[in-house]
């Protein structure tokens, strides 16, 4: 039976201690009230977002738009199509035009966090309520969903460890999709009956989410109403929230206030519910960072044009926000009444999934790609010249010096237990016994102790020769495994991306956790060589500390360990559950420390093994679902 260290294991402890970090730069990052001041900061502030994001636009390639023919509603007609958001990657959208030949003010429409995007019947009504009201609706599926995921005709979830692993490539889930729509308006001002200097922007939740960051993007956006979507990036530190509004090192670089304050002295309107399950997006959140981009709006003379509104509901966008908001637009973008909700708000009319399609089912074209699709393409891309340094490697991995001070507690069945305090003040749970050979074996499991036992290693270190250092990496097991909220199980999906808001990275800690027990061991055993072992993505983290610090390393052991960061396996499609507002998300193999921003800039995993002084054992490697190789 595993012997545990702590006699009570941290639970919610780490992840507060890293919400409290977050509520610290919340305060570092309040907005100036001088108009001057904010000119000078929003410049730089911008530069960096674009680059963390990896946002790069050519106005000059061709949209190269595709139609089928439109089909007509009555009052409106709607038409498929797809257009090049950047070389050799399209995206499927919905036009939606009045009748008329204008010119029409316009809307760039994103959905939030269903699979099956602009083809859900939720988002063709708003799609057609809009319309009906006098505007072009351009819908766009985000990247992974709709007729963009895995398989065409199927949906699937586009965040977790999917779209967490665009970071492995330099991009981020978000990035492409600020691209795609604002590729979207270059698309709706070549049309002939669209007024350019009247184009707007709206979505509820992850659409939502893509509404803040286009406006900020995007001058070209005089109106923006994201629903259900402003929250604070404080308030993303431990939340369950998509890596589809995650910037990584976010909290290095400013606070959600800022990216609202970008769209001043455009017009812009907040909108959350009374009644949302997830903290991050209650109404108070959205008012601190209401409050602070008040500054910047005030500042330059546009105090009218930032508004809220609380409305009495779930987390949604129902059709009494929909008639607020057309009278929102109504009057920043026609010039018509005074900006109160719409006292007609049209019937909605939606169309069957198959007759929205693009495509045929199962018959996509090449040029629209899949998330896996994408890694695979660049991950080939960058694997000519991803030949990086240990130097590098510490800076991707985002390790810092740490020194170590052990306090033993007591010893049970052989086994000495120590607490590890870092210098860093991170607590580890170790467990070390003497063996009569002069190596000493390091290991290490993202499950914790018990997964070793379950694994059948267990038994293995009792009637093993050598000495034995196990650990619970930080943040599992014993060390605070974090227990996941609402309908995301994918392991450490919350401390995963709290660490990447706050500028760190999970594998990282982990490779740092290998150091300390090194440096443990140096001090107990001054001759010994160390085996290192990792299971699952402790492998890697295994591996790169023996490249890090390779003396003394004489074998690196990596068991069910991934063989690549790339995803090419198509993504499980998840079973029916009895909540479909929800979007349930399937356990993977791995966690979500894979997700490791740069990376395969870097060098994917066969590249880190050719790197090694020592042997390194590949047991049964995987592929990132899992299977073998």
């Amino acid at each position: 039976m595993t012997v545990t260290v702590w006699t009570e294991p941290f639970k919610r402890e780490i992840i507060e201690e890293l919400q409290g970090q977050a509520a610290k730069l919340f305060r570092r990052f309040q907005l100036p009230e001088n108009a001057g001041e904010w000119e000078e900061k929003r410049q730089p502030i911008e530069e960096r977002l674009r680059q963390r994001l990896n946002i790069r636009l050519d106005r000059q390639l061709p949209l190269d738009t595709q139609c089928k023919a439109a089909i007509d509603l009555g009052n409106y007609t709607v038409t498929q199509l797809i257009y090049q958001s950047r070389p050799d990657f399209y995206v499927t959208a919905s036009l939606y035009k009045p009748s008329g030949t204008g010119p029409f003010p316009a809307l760039v429409l994103m959905h939030g966090h269903n699979s099956d995007g602009r083809l859900h019947e939720r988002q063709q009504s708003l799609a057609s309520r809009f319309t009906q009201k006098g505007y072009v609706c351009l819908f766009v599926d985000a990247f992974g969903s709709g007729e963009r995921s895995m398989e065409h005709g199927k949906f699937e979830y586009h965040g977790g460890s999917v779209g967490g692993m665009l970071f492995t490539t330099g991009d981020t889930l978000l990035g492409i999709q600020v691209m795609d729509n604002s590729r979207a308006i270059d698309l709706l001002c070549s049309l002939p009956y669209v007024d350019p200097k009247k184009i707007g922007a709206t979505g509820s939740s992850g659409g939502g989410n893509q509404t803040m960051y286009l406006a900020a993007f995007d001058q070209r956006i005089k109106a923006a109403a994201p629903v259900v979507s402003a929250g604070s990036f404080q308030s993303y530190v431990g939340g369950a929230n998509c890596v589809c509004e995650l910037i990584p090192d976010g909290l290095q670089i400013c606070e959600e206030s800022t990216v609202l304050a970008m769209a001043a002295p455009r017009a812009l309107l907040l909108c959350n519910a009374l009644h949302d399950i997830n903290h991050t997006f209650y109404v108070s959140e959205m008012m601190r960072s209401f409050t602070e981009a008040k500054k910047v709006f005030q500042a330059l003379g546009a105090y009218e044009k930032l508004s809220s509104m609380a409305f009495n509901g779930p987390h949604s966008y129902p059709e009494d926000v929909q008639a607020a908001i057309v009278g929102f637009f109504d009057l920043h973008l026609k010039n018509e009444g005074h900006g109160l909700p719409c006292s007609n708000l049209p019937q909605a009319k939606t169309l069957p999934k198959e007759q929205m399609l693009f495509f045929p089912p199962g018959q996509r074209s090449v040029k629209v790609c899949s998330i896996g699709e994408y890694l695979a393409r660049e991950s080939n891309r960058l694997q000519h010249h991803a030949k990086g340094t240990i130097a590098e490697l510490k800076a991707c991995l985002r390790l810092s010096d740490e020194s170590i001070q052990a306090h033993y507690l007591s010893s049970e069945n052989g086994w000495e237990k120590y607490t590890i305090e870092t210098s860093r003040e991170r607590l580890l749970p170790f467990l070390f016994r003497r063996g009569a050979s002069v190596s000493c074996r390091i290991l290490a499991a993202p499950g914790g102790k018990g997964e070793l036992e379950k694994q059948g290693l267990w038994s293995e270190l009792e009637t093993s020769t050598e000495s034995i250092l196990v650990f619970d990496p930080w943040g599992c097991g014993e060390c605070g495994y974090i227990t996941e909220i609402q309908n995301i199980w994918l392991e450490q999906h919350q401390l995963s991306r709290a660490l990447l808001w706050l500028g760190r990275r999970l594998l990282g800690e982990w490779c740092m956790d290998y150091l300390a027990a090194m440096s443990f061991i140096r001090s107990k055993l001054p001759q010994a060589g160390f085996s290192l072992t990792g299971l699952r993505d402790c492998g890697l983290a295994a591996l790169y500390a023996g490249l890090v610090a390779p003396e003394g390393v004489r074998e690196i052991q990596m068991i069910d360990a991934p063989a690549t960061y790339v995803r090419t396996e198509k993504a499980p499609v998840p079973p029916p559950v009895p909540a479909p507002d929800f979007q349930y998300v399937p356990p993977d193999y791995f966690t979500m420390a894979l997700c490791l921003p740069d990376i395969l800039r870097w060098g994917d995993i066969d590249y880190a093994v050719s790197l090694a002084a020592c042997p390194v054992e590949q047991i049964r490697p995987r592929r990132l679902d899992g299977t073998l190789t």
